[in-house]
């Protein structure tokens, strides 16, 4: 994956490899109380706010109610988050010819080498690696092989993992993407995590491939990189304007792509995969296969429309907008767009999880997760998706500050049924979730070309999906208490994903985002070392 004529030791990458690897040992040593999604300050916040809130417009005071169930939780988030020393971190990275470089930054920023792993697959540059190293006498662990191989068998879990891939997003061999899918897929990452990734920025290289990628890709996104000049495109109806837009900002999108792929596959894709794939997660959540099949095929015609694709042409309305079936749209788009071997469509149409591909998964829970539009006509296939058991909660189910409720209406958002499937799939799902405070966007410039990195800082977030019971045990008599303690970490984690994942816990707002301090967290832009 690294090109022959390469060079380790420039000085902007040296500036750029420091600056990178420091980021990420700082936030998960010195730094980790702030890096889950949801810290123990923030918890305190919202629950001390809201509590507030119902003692002055519902007069109830709940400060002793809850005043157990918070010291519950922190007790449970210290247990999952812990705390780590730079000589407790245990790193990976590419070996390249000159391992020494990362090795020496390090052992300068205090990773202990004996928790070190380099894997490199070219036989040339793995044997001289190891000439440098056994120059030096470094004890470190030097693998030859394959790093999807390495992932799939080796049951290792790093802290972080420095993916210096030199060559461009979906290039090399194997595939890049393919390395990622294989990391997060087999759990490589620790639950509370840093991930380094370095691309090729030359998207111009591949110039129509890329368009097309980006098209799939951003047509149904709520965020785009770079606005037309009106503000407004349609993305929809004008796609050869939109096909000219992404021509002319093509280096903004493949930026933009670099990082919010990673995001959205880790944060999201994954863990629908994840629970597609397992038999027992998918019977108790789905409809019988012939049903499912149904009601997927439903979702994409309708008689007096044509399908969902022109009804949502056709309809303004906000529950019927592309970016509340990103995932279907950007499965038709591909199709539609994408030479057979690209690898976007084999990521999509061709790899499996258990015999499952992924679009199995998309098509389901993009259904499942839109329950609330099975109310109207038009959308029963979106309950049809449902297994009975899920059907019956997700109607049936009403948090505390639900409609009819005792607190409904007390708080920003009015809940739907997303937020427990979102739960739900995180249970079994494990998804990555990426803390946007923390999201370190650099790009710098090798012999002639950009290179763009990313730190992700990554959290499984335990301390929420841990507290979430099975299908079976999710009902009505949930205690409120807990309803709370989920619907707090919920509402911070939602400030972290409203500009990366714009529909995971969509709905989830206690405090407005106006509220003084709780902002949502703004994308990063990317800075350039040059």
């Amino acid at each position: 994956m690294r090109g022959k004529d390469a060079s380790y030791n420039e000085p902007l990458k040296r500036q750029a490899r420091a600056d990178v690897l420091r980021h990420a040992v700082v936030a998960l040593t010195t730094g980790r109380a702030t890096s889950p999604l949801v810290t123990g300050e923030e918890f305190d916040r919202l629950l001390e706010y809201c509590v507030d809130f119902i003692r002055k417009h519902a007069r109830q005071d709940l400060s002793e109610a809850v005043a157990p169930l918070r010291e519950d939780w922190h007790a449970m988030h210290a247990s999952r988050v812990g705390k780590r020393a730079p000589a407790d971190l245990k790193v990976l990275f590419l070996s390249g010819p000159e391992p020494l470089n990362d090795f020496v930054a390090l052992a300068e920023l205090g990773v202990n080498p004996h928790n070190v792993w380099a894997v490199e697959s070219d036989k040339n540059t793995f044997l001289s690696a190891v000439t440098q190293l056994r120059e030096v006498g470094a004890p470190l662990k030097l693998h030859w092989g394959n790093l999807r191989e390495f992932f799939a068998v080796v049951p290792e879990q790093f802290d972080i993992v420095y993916f210096d891939a030199c060559g461009p997003l979906f290039g090399g061999e194997p595939r890049t993407n393919l390395v990622l899918q294989e990391l997060f897929l087999r759990q490589r990452m620790a639950a509370l995590s840093a991930l380094i990734t370095n691309f090729a920025a030359t998207p111009r290289d591949n110039e129509e491939k890329w368009i097309n990628r980006m098209l799939a890709w951003y047509v149904p996104r709520f965020f785009q990189p770079v606005y037309h000049a009106s503000e407004e495109i349609d993305r929809v109806n004008g796609e050869n304007t939109y096909l000219e837009h992404l021509k002319e900002h093509l280096e903004e999108y493949y930026s933009d792509f670099v990082s919010r792929f990673t995001i959205e596959v880790a944060n999201q894709l994954l863990a629908w995969w994840r629970v597609r794939a397992l038999r027992a997660a998918s019977r108790a959540y789905l409809a019988q296969e012939s049903q499912l099949k149904a009601a997927i095929a439903a979702s994409l015609r309708t008689p007096e429309r044509g399908g969902m694709q022109e009804l949502l042409r056709s309809v303004g309305h906000a529950q019927l907008a592309p970016s509340s079936y990103p995932y279907l749209w950007t499965i038709n788009l591909a199709r539609e767009h994408l030479e057979s071997n690209d690898p976007l469509l084999d990521l999509l149409l061709k790899e499996t999880l258990e015999q499952t591909k992924l679009s199995d998964a998309i098509e389901a829970v993009s259904l499942v997760r839109n329950f609330f539009e099975g109310y109207v006509d038009w959308g029963a296939h979106n309950w049809q998706a449902c297994s009975d058991d899920l059907r019956d909660l997700l109607d049936a189910f009403r948090w505390f500050d639900s409609e009819g409720q005792p607190l409904d209406r007390f708080f920003c958002d009015v809940p739907l049924p997303n937020l427990i499937v979102d739960l739900l799939v995180g249970l079994y799902g494990y998804p990555y979730h990426v803390n946007l405070r923390k999201l370190r966007r650099i790009s710098y410039c090798a012999k002639q070309t950009t290179m763009m990195s990313d730190v992700f800082v990554l959290d499984q977030c335990r301390y929420l999906y841990d507290l979430v019971p099975t299908l079976p045990l999710f009902g009505p008599e949930l205690p409120h208490g807990v309803q709370f303690i989920l619907r707090i970490c919920m509402d911070l984690i939602r400030r972290h994903t409203d500009r990366s994942c714009w529909d995971l816990y969509r709905g989830a707002a206690l405090a407005a985002a106006g509220e003084a301090g709780f902002a949502i967290h703004r994308w990063p832009e990317r800075v350039d070392l040059r």
